[in-house]
């Protein structure tokens, strides 16, 4: 995205696997240097996307088209964001002020916001936490994001293939509605012959990049699908994979 507009949206150049993680990413902040991260900008954001049926939807065969990513559905996040704050009464539940209070040492603490969407929790969290740095990770840069000066970063690239951060690197790590990213059950299905990831093994990198003592907020969907022509079972029981 345009610097002018909003703040920068960087994408991970040679991010590769988990053996690299090390020498390129073993600091004490996300803090993206030139080497590892590149400026997304505003006329090139357009390539990550394709219209179908009039809604506009990643282009990327990885990333799952189960819901467009359109100002259209940017409102519905926001809404979204709204009725699970008014339900649960704040932007967290847990011990959340315990995991971010200040470290005696004076070490800054990390928070990860995976899957970030229109950015919306990560911005509120920051200006509640002005002492704790902000990482934000999406597959796509939906819209152009605020600046702030916690939110170290606006990440963009395939999480499949790992989170590009140190193991032992966020106090906090934040995972809601991932559904619509990755497969809950271990078998890999297909949607339109788009492999959708295995949620266990995304559990797993998470808890790779989890600092001993952390605290892993998710939240999901209730989520139930059911066969046309038997209204009363669900589709996972009658599904032929």
């Amino acid at each position: 995205m345009d610097n002018r507009d909003g703040a920068p949206i960087y994408t991970v150049n040679d991010w590769q696997d988990n053996s690299e993680i090390g020498s390129t990413y073993d600091t004490t902040t996300s803090e993206p240097t030139d080497h590892t991260m590149s400026t997304l900008a505003s006329d090139t954001a357009s390539e990550y996307f394709q219209e179908i049926y009039g809604r506009m939807f990643p282009i990327d065969e990885n990333v799952p088209p189960l819901f467009p990513t359109d100002d259209a559905e940017v409102r519905r996040l926001k809404l979204q964001h709204l009725s699970l704050k008014l339900i649960i009464g704040s932007n967290y539940f847990g011990p959340v002020r315990n995991a971010l209070a200040e470290s005696p040492d004076g070490r800054r603490k990390r928070v990860l916001d995976l899957f970030t969407a229109d950015g919306t929790w990560v911005r509120e969290m920051a200006a509640e936490f002005p002492h704790v740095d902000f990482t934000s990770v999406d597959l796509v840069p939906i819209v152009p994001h605020t600046r702030c000066a916690n939110i170290l970063g606006y990440e963009v690239y395939d999480v499949y293939n790992g989170v590009a951060e140190a193991d032992n690197t966020f106090d906090v790590i934040h995972l809601r509605y991932s559904m619509s990213k990755v497969n809950p059950t271990p078998i890999i299905r297909h949607l339109r012959h788009i492999a959708i990831r295995q949620l266990p093994s995304l559990v797993r990198e998470l808890h790779r990049v989890l600092r001993p003592g952390g605290l892993f907020l998710y939240g999901e969907y209730e989520n139930e699908v059911f066969d046309a022509s038997m209204g009363d079972h669900a589709a996972s029981s009658t599904a032929p994979y």
